[in-house]
């Protein structure tokens, strides 16, 4: 079984506290495919492009051993994935298109894509599952993590349930950079959802990337961690469904509350590192004098618990 515990902590202690570098080493590493070359097919309803419907895409994929870019440039256009009795095994491809064109690429309730990479440019992958996931995944071999980068892409869920679960013992990582994220869909319906005490997730936010409040959900003793790099919802949006450990990774200079300072519970946190507190009495920075519990002071020098 992964441990989350012991993989956070040698990420935040190989980073200085940060996480910043060493998570695009982990997304190079353990999700190579993004930075390989890959295999483009244009997907135009209209029939400018190389295929016109989802089926076109879905032989495109099998002729090809390389992950596949599925390039969606077509504004307006009517992009549905339709329901199937079979999972569509993408084989790792993402989903592209144009910023701003205003694309929706649509899975069908009763579709399901099999190991998506992620979404990038402008297009939104919109669910509407009601009974299950429309987004599942391979649990990766040696207890690696799960990633998927939303690089200007967003996910939205307009059906009645997560779009994806996180299963025991897994290691989900969401990367919104540059925009991409989460969008707000259908009121009190979350994109993910850690289903088990052993779920995991980890959501890094880097170039004004998007989540609104309830983007997840999760059972009592499922672990959430959100890091963003400043740009992003700071503090974390609010998550009513998550029951579970929910807790800001450090970065300095980041905007918190009291309640969700980082804390070392998951590597020691560098002295020194300085948050701003919004609800501190007045709000003001506050730094780590020391780990083991983390012990904060203001700049006066003073304890605040």
């Amino acid at each position: 079984m992964f441990d989350f515990t012991q993989a956070l902590g040698a990420w935040f202690a190989s980073s200085g506290g940060a996480m910043g570098s060493t998570l695009s080493r982990v997304l190079e590493s353990l999700n190579g495919e993004v930075a390989a070359a890959r295999t483009s097919v244009s997907w135009r309803p209209d029939g400018l492009g190389d295929v016109t419907t989802w089926a076109g895409v879905m032989q495109a994929i099998a002729g090809t051993k390389s992950p596949v870019e599925v390039w969606c440039p077509q504004g307006g256009g009517i992009y549905t994935i339709p329901a199937s009795a079979q999972p569509y095994d993408i084989n790792y491809a993402t989903v592209a298109g144009p910023v701003a064109f205003g694309v929706d690429v649509n899975i069908a309730n009763g579709a399901v894509l099999h190991n998506l990479s992620g979404i990038r440019g402008g297009p939104q992958l919109v669910g509407h599952c009601t009974a299950a996931p429309c987004l599942t995944f391979t649990p990766p071999m040696g207890g690696n993590p799960i990633i998927i980068d939303s690089f200007g892409g967003t996910f939205r869920n307009q059906g009645t349930r997560a779009m994806v679960d996180v299963g025991a013992g897994i290691l989900f990582i969401l990367a919104a950079f540059q925009g991409g994220g989460v969008s707000p869909g259908t009121p009190g319906v979350p994109v993910i959802d850690l289903t088990t005490n052993s779920s995991n997730m980890l959501v890094a936010v880097r170039g004004s990337g998007q989540l609104p409040d309830g983007f997840a959900s999760g059972v009592a003793g499922s672990n959430l961690i959100y890091q963003s790099d400043g740009t992003g919802p700071n503090p974390l949006p609010l998550l009513p469904l998550m029951l579970g450990n929910v807790r800001q990774a450090p970065v300095y200079g980041m905007s918190c509350t009291l309640a969700t300072r980082p804390t070392d519970t998951f590597g020691p946190i560098p002295i020194g590192c300085t948050v701003f507190v919004t609800d501190a009495v007045p709000p003001r920075n506050l730094s780590v004098r020391s780990n083991g519990p983390v012990v904060w002071v203001d700049g006066a020098g003073i304890v605040v618990p």
